[in-house]
């Protein structure tokens, strides 16, 4: 989804099935995720009632623990995916610069990369969609560099905002980029 617009940013009618691009500094809990961690909530507070008080007046007492579990549940669940993303992004990285290596231009490379990373992670993998939006944004001739830092941004990693600003220094000034990749 576009941050600005609010729109799918992949064509109707496309063959891509990964039409929502999430903001990696927030997290949306699915209905699932929901009901497993509410129940958890429950049986934690139902467990601790019954150990200490052997009261169901203080398992109600607990209701408000129970209810805000989730959102605290949450708020652990994005650093667990950004670490998870900044792995992808690396082994990413690894891939685009042996597509480089190969001889690819950095759009080519770029579209190389989504297949060998779709074999590695599989089609639904965060790094996945990232790298076949940014691939999308370049087929619509928007430039890489920006569209690397839209994920830059997205993510909210230092590192990928490192790699951005170092992508976009070197197609500015026409340095290899194959070595800054491999050094990094």
């Amino acid at each position: 989804m576009n941050l600005r617009t609010g729109k799918s940013f992949f064509p109707r009618g496309s063959n891509s099935h990964n039409t929502d691009i999430p903001d990696y500094r927030q997290y949306s809990l699915s209905p699932a995720e929901w009901f497993r961690y509410t129940l958890s909530g429950t049986a934690a507070a139902a467990a601790v009632a019954y150990v200490f008080y052997r009261n169901i007046l203080a398992f109600l007492i607990f209701i408000p623990i129970i209810i805000y579990y989730p959102f605290y549940k949450k708020k652990d669940l994005i650093p667990a995916r950004k670490r998870k993303l900044l792995l992808q992004f690396r082994e990413g990285l690894s891939v685009l610069s042996g597509a480089l290596s190969a001889g690819y231009s950095m759009e080519n490379a770029l579209e190389e990369s989504v297949h060998e990373l779709k074999l590695l992670y599989g089609a639904d993998a965060m790094i996945v969609r990232e790298f076949e939006y940014m691939s999308h944004l370049v087929s619509m001739n928007i430039p890489i560099e920006k569209a690397m830092d839209e994920f830059a941004e997205r993510s909210g990693l230092d590192d990928i905002r490192n790699f951005s600003r170092v992508l976009r220094i070197a197609k500015r000034s026409g340095g290899e980029i194959v070595p800054i990749i491999v050094n990094l």
